[in-house]
């Protein structure tokens, strides 16, 4: 399924509000990800929320909150599917299945 087919606006911002916070502490406000057409031109480009994040990260040189790199140093690896699918499992349980 192509993700404009599952993902909407409000969907979008939503994951990508928990990723950002629980990956890099920061806010959607943060990024241009608060911007509604933004969100439209990333969905229509097939573009999911943990891509765009992870290339905000690499653009801003963004440091993960949520895991230590080696020997304290600070983490840059890149958020996942898996991370995105967690984020939207979180989102799911807190509004009762539906996102």
């Amino acid at each position: 399924m192509h993700v404009s087919e599952q993902m909407n606006v409000q969907n979008f911002q939503t994951i990508s509000t928990v990723l950002l916070k629980k990956h890099y502490g920061i806010c959607l406000n943060d990024t241009r990800l608060c911007e509604k057409e933004f969100v439209k031109a990333c969905i229509r480009q097939g573009w999911r929320p943990f891509e765009v994040i992870a290339d905000h990260a690499d653009d801003c040189d963004l440091v993960r909150i949520d895991e230590p790199g080696f020997y304290g140093m600070p983490s840059h690896k890149a958020i996942t599917l898996e991370d995105e699918e967690a984020a939207a499992r979180e989102v799911r349980a807190e509004h009762g299945g539906a996102i």
